[in-house]
């Protein structure tokens, strides 16, 4: 990230910094250049009924931190945990295609 210069109490952009960029986030107000630094991004998660009716819920774990979703109900979750899930699922179709690959084969 590029220092910022300053002179007396102003400050400059840098020098790989555009102009124009930062005239704009200069014109905010504080308030809402903090708020857009600060606000986590999150994305909608939906995590399907288990068709054996054996868990309501889904635990998921990413870099120390976890979280449990439940079932049926679309929750707003980090993206890391989306990805997290969205990872488990395509393990687990892979894992079912070999399974059902080598049992063709015997």
């Amino acid at each position: 990230m590029a220092d910022k210069k300053t002179k007396g109490n102003a400050v400059e952009p840098a020098q790989d910094e555009p102009q124009e960029l930062w005239e704009q986030t200069m014109q905010q107000p504080l308030e809402q250049q903090l708020a857009a630094v600060q606000k986590p991004k999150t994305e909608t998660l939906l995590v399907p009924l288990d068709p054996n009716g054996t868990s309501d819920s889904v635990f998921l774990c990413v870099n120390g931190k976890s979280l449990l979703v439940r079932r049926g109900e679309p929750v707003e979750v980090a993206p890391e945990f989306a990805e997290a899930y969205r990872n488990s699922q395509r393990q687990e179709v892979a894992a079912m295609r070999a399974k059902h690959a080598a049992a063709s084969r015997a």
